[in-house]
């Protein structure tokens, strides 16, 4: 007998989730299953509500059998499957295993339908997988349970038309696949490399084909698939980052160039045409096919006869309207499409549109290239002299971040006198290089590294300036950058400046992505052998870079943060009064920076003090938030540097909920300078945050303030005053540093 063990990982998808278990669990179906699902790392909220959904669903369900599963962490899509995998193989009843996202709506029979076929791997059609597993739908859905029954119908439809219709494929996308048991038992797991996904279905599938084993679509199974309810809630660039690591991983393992597969959108449309020639006349799915070829209408004009040709045909033996039968018309249509099957591709589209504008773009390159050598002969004449700069430009736009701050204090004094190129590698998300030019001493620059036409011109670029200044070892991360341009670290007679920020490896590492800290040691490593000097923000960040470095040579300069802004603010004056204390907290939702700790404190003393929260991002500020009681008094909103200085001068105290780490150890947070500048006392979780608390720093830790502050108006300003003395010693330590750096620059 035939039993399904059905894997779902849920992570911060509880919305999707409660729709695809409702799914499941009405669907009718002739075949025994049991559902695991496995929460993988979720904010403690969603984490709690998935359990006890599942709770819930199971008490309702008592026919059925669910099992939840606390991951603790996310151990990405591969591991958090992998435990539930291991699971059902200890259980001798299941014989089936299958794979199911979370935000995945199935129906009636799928199970059924997708056994029947007897294939060793199998999965359905879909209106979103990137392969040919992905048909036109005539329906539009939201996320609700409301769509459970439109979906339905349709499946229905498309399995009348298709019935008993299976091709065999060479990939089949893990959204809902259905494996053999044997399968799993003869080749393994998933592999967890390809963390925390994409990939690694690629991967498994290889594995399979290479054991011989079968893979097919049942093109008769419909599913719906809203389409990556975990993987859309990260950053564009932070899925950039993780495509490109892991297809780089998956061509290192078997030696092999990826494929691009997008052109099977149209290998699936031929397939229901291939199936439907056969079967005959089916109206419904003529409509449907005909919808799919509207939505490429560019590539696919010539379709156009074929499917008005099919779909006039009948039953009867009416000779066709066309000296080439149905089948060859469309053959022949078929073999002219795949020559141009690229351009359905986004980038590969762009490429065509480069290749036909490529003198053009050509002569704007050379153009945009001459305007910066005249920039840079021009400033030369005039005395200054020339740095590549790392970096990407500071703006209105991005000048809240606190890593350009510090671009920008470097920029306005170390630099001030020089003619600065800043240097942007935008990776294969730039098609033609492109130019800025700010004023007389400032050329902007974003290119591609993986261009080798690029690449020459930053080259020759640097080995002209004979310097660089770069600002942090993020500019050339392998997520982005080609490791080609590491050799700029190899030319002679080139001076090269990096300013740490902070310590990357060691911050992808708290962040749980050992991925990406890795890729950071890697270029760490390299940077700490290659470049003249290093600029530090800490005497800890320095002790802290030479004791990870022995061999390094370079020379080490400190230089706090400091913004040419906030050293000609005066000191600040508070008002006192009789009225609570004012708690601020301005900067990013970082994990180090324990928002979570921070809004239960706010939660437990929201009568005790007014709170002021400034943060780049309210709605995550507000997700974070969660369940916790939003009938509170505290204002939380976002505001650039100037407009916070104005907010600091009514506030008494700030959060700094660091905890000991060496990211936090080496650190110099411009919102401590900041809340210095203004007489705000940090609170604090750990005091090893870079050179303040050795230098006496006057601080309260986070469970002073939980318990209720016992100190007066007038001892608070003493704190604050002692504080202008830390700071003046901090102001002094960066001017001294910049001066050294100045003078390192000149040599």
């Amino acid at each position: 007998m035939k039993k399904v063990g059905i894997v779902i990982i849920n992570f911060n998808s509880i919305n999707y989730l409660k729709i695809t278990l409702k799914s499941i669990l009405e669907a009718k179906t002739n075949i025994a299953y049991m559902i695991g699902i496995i929460d993988n790392g979720s904010a403690r909220q969603d984490r709690i509500e998935c359990k006890d959904f599942i709770e819930k669903m199971q008490l309702s369900h008592v026919a059925s059998t669910l099992k939840f599963y606390d991951a603790g962490k996310n151990l990405g899509f591969s591991g958090g499957n992998n435990v539930v995998i291991k699971d059902f193989l200890l259980n001798e009843d299941i014989t089936h295993i299958c794979l199911l996202n979370s935000d995945v709506i199935v129906t009636d029979y799928w199970l059924d339908y997708l056994l029947e076929k007897d294939k060793d791997i199998i999965g359905p059609v879909t209106n979103a997988a990137g392969n040919e597993q992905t048909i036109q739908i005539d329906y539009e859905v939201n996320a609700t349970e409301d769509a459970i029954p439109i979906v339905n119908e349709y499946a229905f439809k498309r399995h009348i038309c298709f019935q008993g219709y299976v091709v065999n494929s060479d990939l089949v996308t893990f959204f809902a696949t259905i494996f053999k048991r044997e399968v799993f038992e003869k080749i393994g797991l998933l592999d967890e490399q390809f963390y925390p996904g994409s990939y690694e279905d690629d991967d498994y599938c290889f594995r399979a084909l290479n054991a011989n084993y079968n893979i097919a679509i049942s093109r008769d199974c419909f599913l719906h698939h809203f389409g990556s309810g975990s993987f859309s809630k990260l950053n564009m660039n932070d899925r950039k980052y993780i495509g490109n690591i892991n297809r780089e991983r998956f061509e290192k393992k078997w030696n092999t160039k990826w494929q691009e597969r997008t052109w099977k959108l149209l290998e699936s449309c031929k397939q229901d045409i291939d199936f439907l020639l056969i079967r005959g006349n089916q109206e419904w799915a003529c409509k449907q096919l005909d919808s799919s070829f509207k939505e490429m209408e560019a590539l696919i004009a010539e379709w156009g006869e074929a499917i008005r040709f099919f779909t006039s045909q009948n039953e009867s033996t009416k000779a066709p309207v066309c000296t080439y039968s149905a089948k060859q018309l469309v053959d022949m249509l078929w073999a002219k499409v795949k020559r141009k099957v690229f351009s359905l591709n986004k980038k590969a589209k762009q490429s065509v549109i480069n290749k036909i504008h490529y003198k053009e773009n050509q002569k704007k390159e050379k153009a945009g290239i001459e305007k910066i050598y005249h920039l840079l002969d021009k400033a030369k004449a005039n005395g200054h002299k020339a740095i590549c700069v790392f970096a990407p430009m500071y703006n209105k736009e991005n000048e809240k971040d606190g890593y350009v701050q510090r671009i920008k204090a470097i920029d306005t004094t170390a630099l001030n006198n020089m003619c600065r190129i800043y240097l942007y590698d935008e990776g294969t998300d730039c098609s033609v290089m492109r130019f800025d030019f700010i004023d007389a001493l400032h050329g902007y620059i974003v290119f591609n590294s993986h261009d080798a036409e690029n690449l020459n011109e930053i080259m020759k670029l640097v080995k002209y300036c004979g310097a660089t200044y770069t600002h942090s070892i993020l500019r050339f991360m392998e997520d982005r950058s080609s490791k080609q341009l590491w050799n700029i670290f190899e030319l002679e007679n080139v001076k090269h400046f990096w300013d740490m920020h902070g310590t990357v490896p060691e911050e992808y590492e708290l962040s749980e992505s050992p991925l990406g800290c890795q890729l950071a040691n890697n270029i760490e490593k390299l940077m700490a052998d290659k470049v003249d000097v290093v600029v530090v923000v800490t005497y800890a960040m320095g002790k802290y870079v030479k004791e990870k470095y022995p061999s390094m040579k370079a020379k080490i300069v400190v230089v706090p943060i400091f913004t040419r802004e906030l050293l000609e603010i005066p000191k600040c004056e508070k008002k006192l009064n009789n009225k609570k204390f004012s708690v601020v907290y301005a900067g990013g939702m970082q994990p180090w920076q324990n928002v979570n700790l921070m809004q239960d404190i706010i939660q437990s003393t929201q009568n005790t003090y007014n709170y002021m929260i400034f943060v780049p991002n309210l709605e995550e500020f507000w997700n974070l938030w969660g369940e916790r009681s939003h009938d509170i008094n505290i204002r939380v909103e976002s505001k650039a540097p100037h407009e916070l200085y104005e907010e600091y001068e009514s506030c008494d105290f700030g959060f700094v909920l660091r905890d000991s780490s060496p990211v936090n150890y080496v650190a110099c947070p411009t919102k401590i300078i900041e809340y210095l500048k203004y007489g705000i006392i940090p609170i604090l979780k750990s005091t090893e945050i870079g050179d303040f608390v050795d230098l006496g720093m006057e601080y309260i830790t986070y469970t002073d303030l939980m318990k209720g502050l016992t100190i007066s108006h007038k001892k608070r300003n003493m704190m604050q005053e002692k504080n202008y003395e830390i700071l003046d010693k901090l102001v002094q330590t960066s001017k001294t540093g910049l001066n050294n750096l100045e003078n390192l620059l000149e040599v």
